[in-house]
């Protein structure tokens, strides 16, 4: 890496330093050649050092001062550093500085990064990442739909690779996020709203264009040049519900010839209440009564007479729509506890969804789930926990403790026709036609009577090779999942 800067010199005040710090035994150096800046690296050091005594003493609000105090040096210091590189170099150090968690430090960089570069998207959406992560969020979100507004379209040309995938996405319902760990880094990612390609698309040999929807900005398409194949990731018909009917009308409006990955409309029907309506009638599959009710406005006893009004009864499940991960999802067995669940609703609208008992003999529950992929089943994970609420996050704790429990997992995976059946498997390999996208999800589980309990399907399912990396018998699994999917964007585009 190569370094432009000034050439540092020693003052007055080093020199000082040097000669209190040799009385007091600090160093050792010869004081006829002083180091430049070395009266602020020991301010530096001696901060630090009183911070970390402060708080061994339990004194820690003044330990808090102390080390701010050092880290602002410490600041100053690498602000100046990056100021004087060659504008490559900046890049790469402020990619390093957000990797090793200075997030305060890494957005006075990217905010200099993208002031330079205004189209640069990479720095755009980096920034937005960092400064909602320093608790900054209406700026985060003002400051990247005027770059969409303006920019929204980012091509990513590789040399001698003549056809080009459109990626379209959404701004209305996502924001970018900071990611990682200490252990291995910091990074920018987009949550919300929309599936992840990271995993999917592994090496893609072509062309791929980024479209991001906000606002009426899709009149700009034109600028986004040739494709030959349209991928639409916007992927939650409640989060991104704007942007969707928004493409929607638009190619209704100006069809196109290509073909088009996940077409908006069809997207629009994978709500939950919609899945309900669409998916409960079929043979030997039963979708959970569910409905959206609107909350605005309205008072808590009113909406509990509403929801007993539609013939739920208790225990049901309730949930903000647009949200996933069982973020705002809970059971609510009684009046009294319905009344406090929607006392707290922050969101206009919200799902209730009738429980279904599931529960195995031995009192455990289950989760499956497929990928469907240009029309075939991909199975990604069956997991099994001692709460109606299964996550992925027990295997490494109760499913590890079970052996049989991973096992049996393993034994979907490598055969999930035999594990279920013939029967029910090709009930399940009709829900593609069905449903009528290239790529979907779905999570769902067998009643005794080998009824499929189907209790989310849609495109916003995330693929990623986290948990293969601890269970490595998932791998060849997720892999064929990734093969898949760029195997049908590679047919697409006639490669």
């Amino acid at each position: 890496m190569r370094f432009w800067r000034r050439k540092p010199e020693t003052t007055e005040l080093d020199r000082e330093v040097a000669r209190a710090a040799k009385v007091a035994g600090r160093i050792r150096d010869d004081l006829s050649t002083v180091k430049p800046g070395l009266a602020k690296d020991m301010l530096k050091i001696l901060a630090a050092e009183y911070s970390l005594l402060l708080s061994k003493t339990r004194r820690l609000p003044e330990s808090e001062v102390w080390k701010q105090f050092a880290h602002e040096l410490e600041g100053t210091s690498a602000r100046t550093e990056f100021e004087n590189m060659a504008p490559d170099a900046k890049v790469k150090y402020a990619e390093r500085v957000l990797a090793n968690g200075d997030f305060q430090l890494a957005g006075s960089m990217y905010e200099v990064l993208a002031k330079a570069e205004p189209g640069n998207t990479e720095f755009a959406t980096t920034l937005s990442a960092l400064r909602n992560v320093c608790g900054d969020e209406k700026s985060a979100a003002d400051g990247l739909r005027a770059f969409f507004s303006s920019h929204p379209c980012d091509k990513q040309a590789r040399p001698g690779e003549t056809k080009s995938l459109l990626v379209m996405s959404g701004f209305e319902g996502s924001q970018f996020k900071i990611g990682g760990n200490a252990q291995e880094g910091y990074y920018p990612f987009r949550r919300g709203g929309h599936f992840m390609l990271l995993h999917l698309l592994e090496r893609p040999d072509f062309n791929m264009k980024n479209y991001t929807l906000v606002g009426d900005n899709i009149t700009k398409l034109s600028e986004a040049g040739h494709f030959d194949l349209m991928l639409n990731t916007i992927a939650d018909a409640d989060r991104e519900e704007g942007s969707l009917r928004t493409l929607d009308a638009f190619l209704n409006k100006n069809p196109i010839k290509q073909p088009i990955i996940n077409h908006p409309s069809r997207v629009l029907e994978t709500t939950r209440d919609g899945n309900y309506q669409r998916l409960n009638n079929l043979e030997g599959i039963k979708f959970p009564k569910t409905e959206r009710m609107g909350t605005r406005g309205r008072e808590a006893a009113d909406l509990v007479a509403d929801i007993q009004s539609r013939g739920f009864v208790y225990p049901i499940i309730v949930r903000e729509t647009g949200t996933h991960t069982a973020v705002s999802t809970e059971m609510i067995a009684s009046d009294a506890e319905l009344k406090a669940y929607l006392s707290g609703v922050e969101g206009n609208s919200l799902y209730v969804i009738q429980f279904e008992e599931n529960a195995s003999p031995e009192g455990h529950y289950s989760k499956l789930r497929f990928f469907a992929i240009d029309g075939e089943l991909y199975p990604v994970v069956h997991h099994i926990d001692q709460v109606w609420n299964v996550h992925g996050s027990n295997r490494k704790t109760f499913m590890a403790a079970n052996p049989w429990m991973l096992a049996r997992e393993h034994e979907f995976l490598s055969d999930p026709a035999g594990f279920l059946g013939a029967e029910i498997y090709e009930r399940l390999q009709r829900l593609p036609e069905i449903i009528g996208l290239e790529f979907f999800g779905f999570d769902f589980t067998l009643l005794a009577d080998g009824t499929v309990l189907i209790f989310e399907l849609n495109p916003a399912m995330r693929h990623s090779f986290a948990h293969g990396q601890n269970f490595p018998y998932m791998m060849p699994y997720l892999q064929n999942i990734s093969d898949a999917f760029g195997e049908m964007v590679s047919k697409r585009l006639a490669l």
